[in-house]
């Protein structure tokens, strides 16, 4: 065999078919190392609402109605319930295991709380499930205030005015730093 045509060939493999072995298997150690067990939505689709059944008294126990419509099938159905500080769930469980919930059916569950005082407390729902295997979850807070609690008002930052175009223009109040 002819030197020079050896050279050239282990020139070939150096630069050529070496990289492409390694990129080939640098790309499956990818493929494998990115596969996870997430779903690609971890928001699960459903919707969930409530009613409040009357006006929330300190010690005295109320009824929210929860409704939880899914919009695609959804089994291990599991709601937690937990209550801020200065509000009591006086129903029994704290967890409710639904098993499975169908698409386009709505699940309803009653829990009762009572507030201990006066003021606005939460009610904070976890809603998790599985779809396909993959684990989702959904998280609302239901706001319940007494009937006494004094109304939220947000404090002005500024004034709004509107330019001669009709655009909005929110004046700030100015804060001076120093001595």
């Amino acid at each position: 065999m002819n030197k020079g045509y050896i050279k050239r060939l282990l020139l070939f493999i150096s630069i050529f078919a070496i990289p492409l072995v390694v990129l080939s298997c640098s790309d499956s150690l990818n493929t494998q190392a990115g596969s996870t067990d997430v779903s690609s939505k971890p928001t699960a689709p459903v919707s969930i609402s409530y009613q409040l059944a009357g006006p929330v008294k300190p010690d005295k126990e109320v009824t929210i109605t929860i409704y939880i419509k899914a919009r695609a099938d959804i089994d291990d159905l599991l709601l937690r319930l937990k209550a801020s500080e200065g509000l009591d769930i006086t129903s029994e469980k704290n967890e409710i295991y639904m098993d499975q919930l169908k698409r386009n059916s709505t699940a309803t569950v009653k829990i009762k709380v009572m507030a201990l005082k006066e003021g606005h407390h939460l009610l904070k729902i976890i809603l998790t499930g599985k779809i396909n295997g993959n684990t989702i979850g959904r998280a609302i807070a239901i706001p319940v205030s007494t009937t006494e609690a004094p109304e939220r008002v947000q404090k002005g930052a500024g004034t709004v005015t509107t330019d001669s175009e009709g655009k909005r223009i929110i004046i700030m109040p100015a804060q001076e730093e120093g001595d």
